[in-house]
């Protein structure tokens, strides 16, 4: 990863966390990506949600720790490598 590609995946992935749909009136979880990602939830619910948080700069729950751990292991190859490199690059903050 360069410097250039990490500053697009942090803005795409900042904008993620505030892109509700229109008519959303921010409490659908189920439905709307934004919601998903910021109400608290008791455990992610959203797919690739660990990226999302790495690359936005945003803090991970302290209760999603495991979570986020056995995202790290995940059995989609493309996906841990990357999740690694985003990682490695960004860091992971907890809340």
């Amino acid at each position: 990863m360069n410097k250039t590609e990490a500053n697009q995946l942090n803005q795409v992935a900042k904008r993620l966390f505030t892109s509700h749909y229109d008519g959303c009136h921010y409490s659908d979880p189920d439905n709307c990506g934004a919601c998903a990602l910021t109400i608290g939830n008791t455990s992610p619910n959203y797919a690739g949600w660990a990226r999302v948080y790495v690359e936005g700069e945003r803090p991970i729950p302290e209760s999603w720790r495991m979570d986020f751990y056995d995202e790290l292991c995940s059995e989609n190859e493309a996906y841990r490598k990357k999740l690694e490199e985003s990682v490695k690059w960004f860091g992971v903050r907890w809340q």
